[in-house]
């Protein structure tokens, strides 16, 4: 368990599994939990309920230590290998057995393999999945997964466990078989539990004890409810005191929520983050300030030599005069219109290829050998062939950008088709919809987010392929221009026309992600 600045964690004295007191969690300088206080009993099943946005799940990240708290104390009375955590996704590795996920744990921890998985085995056993070990994740049902996680984390005997709404997933019968299991190993094991959940019957039928944390930002725990037992979690509604303590529950929870104000909340929320991103680019300017003051300084003093490290005010000096006789706007426009026209032929043909690929077998069978054998050398080696097979005009230089983005688009396109939700297509065929309409509401808004995705990656890609053709030989652009310098050792044009390549490229990426934000809005 990680221990963070302003968070202490200390062994208690008490009979008690866990106590935090005084916990403050914030995101974006904005505190979402503010002052908390619980406390779990050895053995005891306590539930943390609250509205949405009230920093449930982030408490429980704070205990295990995957969360920084802002302050306040963790005591726990467990070592930190005691400590295990269910989420609410089953987070399988879907590369490994049922068994092998089970002693994944184990193994991490320092047990031998053979032990790892015998005990492994006698989870499986215990939770109903005997004879499922051999087994990969997407073989098994729902339920059968969140058994599998289940004995994952119980499987290393832990003394405390959290559960972050583990059965939230699961069908009505699975899940009321599964949290009866889980009341009856929790009791017959001794362990302590933290539970965070929106149901409150879940919470009634399992807890010694239930938190109510108040509306965010800065909730708190407003109520504490202690409850009997013995009890049955799936039968304890039946019990003619369930509805009364249901209703006392709901109707807290219920005032909560009316309390909150979420577009304020959202407001102050939005500010903070947009505050910290000021701060960031102001840190980032400061240190770059700063380097190109030391760098100026060095230079002035002769501590670098101008042949191998011209000073700033020399790089500036040699861009003011690229840009002052004019000369520069001719070799930009050849750089520009060779990176644009082989980005834009190259998102096309790559599009067309990749759909094509994922879509017709056969074509997958041609192409993706060939794509391959294209990713796997350095193309920009093509660049002295492209020469001399179209000449030192624009044409080689529009052929290795368009080499370079078509690959990447290619491979981009040819995954994103390929990894589509299944359940979107199945829910289009459903309503009638054919191949058309599959690809209208399905594979091209997947699509689009894909491509644009790679979208910067393919600018950066079209510019090198421009750049790189010009160097190795051209009457014009950028690339003949660095050419050009090498050739006179005149380092301080190089870096000049090098920053010049970043500077345009950074405006090409800041139009790129303009477009993104517009097209991905869904998103």
């Amino acid at each position: 368990m990680r221990v963070f600045p302003g968070c202490t964690i200390r062994r208690s004295s008490e009979a008690s599994s866990l106590r935090v007191s005084d916990l403050t969690i914030s995101y974006g300088g904005e505190p979402v939990l503010e002052g908390a206080s619980i406390s779990v009993g050895e053995g005891q099943f306590v539930s943390l309920v609250g509205p949405s946005g009230s920093g449930k799940s982030s408490l429980l990240r704070a205990v295990i230590g995957l969360q920084q708290p802002l302050k306040g104390t963790v005591e726990p009375e467990v070592a930190p290998a005691e400590v295990a955590i269910l989420f609410q996704d089953d987070a399988l590795l879907p590369w490994k057995t049922a068994r092998d996920n089970v002693a994944l744990g184990l193994t991490l921890n320092g047990m031998r393999r053979r032990p790892a998985l015998e005990r492994a085995d006698l989870w499986l056993e215990r939770i109903g999945l005997a004879g499922f070990g051999h087994r990969f994740p997407r073989h098994l049902s729902g339920g059968q997964r969140k058994r599998v996680a289940l004995a994952q984390v119980l499987a290393r005997e832990p003394k405390l466990l959290l559960m972050d709404e583990p059965f939230a997933s699961l069908d009505a019968i699975v899940r009321a078989r599964i949290v009866q299991d889980v009341a009856a190993l929790v009791e017959r094991e001794r362990i302590s539990v933290l539970l965070v959940t929106h149901d409150l019957e879940e919470a009634i039928g399992l807890s010694d004890h239930i938190y109510l944390l108040s509306q965010g930002p800065r909730a708190h725990v407003t109520r504490e409810y202690p409850l009997p037992r013995p009890r049955d979690p799936v039968r304890s509604r039946m019990n003619a005191a369930f509805a009364p303590l249901y209703e006392k529950i709901w109707n807290d929870l219920t005032r909560e929520v009316d309390r909150a104000h979420p577009a304020e909340a959202a407001g102050r929320r939005e500010s903070a983050v947009a505050r910290k991103a000021r701060y960031a680019w102001a840190r980032q300017l400061t240190a770059f300030g700063v380097l190109l003051v030391v760098w100026e300084a060095a230079g002035r003093a002769g501590r670098l030599n101008p042949i191998y490290a011209p000073s700033p005010s020399q790089i500036g000096a040699a861009l003011v005069e690229l840009f002052g006789s004019g000369r520069i706007w001719t070799h930009l426009e050849a750089t520009f219109t060779a990176a644009l026209a082989g980005l834009a032929l190259g998102m096309v043909a790559g599009i067309l290829l990749g759909a094509l690929g994922a879509l017709v077998p056969l074509v997958a069978e041609l192409l993706e050998p060939v794509m391959t054998l294209l990713n796997a050398i350095p193309r920009v080696i093509l660049a002295p062939l492209f020469v001399i097979w179209l000449g030192i005009g624009v044409a080689s230089k529009v052929a290795l950008a368009f080499v370079l983005v078509t690959v990447l688009i290619f491979f981009t396109v040819f995954t994103g088709i390929r990894q589509v939700d299944r359940k979107l297509v199945e829910r289009v065929l459903t309503l009638s919809g054919g191949r058309w309409a599959l690809m209208r509401h399905v594979y091209l808004p997947s699509l689009a987010a894909w491509v644009m995705g790679n979208l910067k990656v393919a600018v950066g890609f079209a510019f090198t392929g421009a750049v790189v053709g010009e160097f190795v030989a051209a009457s014009r652009g950028l690339g003949y221009l660095l050419a050009f310098a090498q050739s006179t050792y005149n380092s301080a044009l190089m870096l000049a026309l090098v920053l010049l390549i970043m500077l345009v490229v950074l405006v090409i990426f800041a139009v790129a992600g303009r477009l993104e934000k517009y097209l991905l809005r869904w998103n």
